[in-house]
């Protein structure tokens, strides 16, 4: 991680925004995957709002040879698709897709509004196609040996997750740490203080990718400087 992103963790930056480090944070969960653990990550860059109006063909990701990153693993291969959603114009939210029942679960650190949007929209029925369409061309039902069927997707968004309530929130922070919680099998729905959730999974960045490094007084110290 380079210097500006530990700037704009702790606050440190006028806007404290990451949305220039997803990809970078993304990689670095992607890397730590296990070759046992059944779930893949989309990578950012390909958005699922963009996916849908320039028609990207995705086989490659979903049969595992893309090497963007060079270390994708077949759909067929695992139980859960994670991705990182972006909504125009500035927003970020997690999607998690369970091939086994095809269900989304939607987590969105800004409430109701955006998967609003996305039923009124069409999004939601555009991907619905766009996931059994691709299914079909990367022969997914024969290769995972179980009876094709339609999809009848149903949507649910996650209500109970930390949500943004102060000056320091950042949906790209909410997003890291819910990818980051899902992977490793912990609750999202565990109680926080609201008034300090972003603060709280700020802090939870810091001890992930930096609090290996150094030891407890250090971050004793970083964190009297937090706002």
């Amino acid at each position: 991680m380079h210097r500006e992103f530990w700037s704009m963790l702790f606050g440190h930056t006028q806007n404290s925004w990451l949305d220039e480090t997803i990809s970078t944070i993304t990689f670095a969960t992607y890397h730590r995957r296990f070759e046992a653990e059944r779930h893949t990550i989309i990578p950012p860059k390909f958005l699922v709002c963009h996916l849908l109006e320039d028609g990207n063909d995705w086989r490659a990701f979903m049969s595992g040879i893309a090497t963007y990153p060079d270390i994708m693993v077949p759909w067929w291969d695992v139980d859960r698709v994670y991705m990182l959603i972006h909504s125009y114009p500035n927003h970020w939210l997690f999607g998690e897709l369970r091939l086994e029942s095809i269900e989304v679960h939607l987590y969105d650190s800004l409430g109701r509004g955006t998967f609003e949007n996305f039923e009124l929209d069409g999004t939601l029925s555009k991907f619905e196609a766009w996931v059994a369409k691709f299914l079909d061309k990367t022969n997914y039902w024969k290769r995972r040996n179980i009876p094709k069927r339609p999809l009848n997707m149903t949507f649910t968004l996650e209500d109970s997750v930390p949500q943004q309530s102060s000056v320091l929130g950042d949906c790209v922070v909410f997003v890291c740490m819910f990818m980051e919680q899902l992977v490793s099998g912990q609750p999202i729905h565990e109680f926080m203080d609201p008034k300090n959730a972003d603060l709280e999974f700020r802090q939870r960045m810091d001890k992930i990718y930096w609090g290996s490094c150094v030891g407890p007084m250090w971050l004793d110290v970083i964190y009297s400087y937090l706002p």
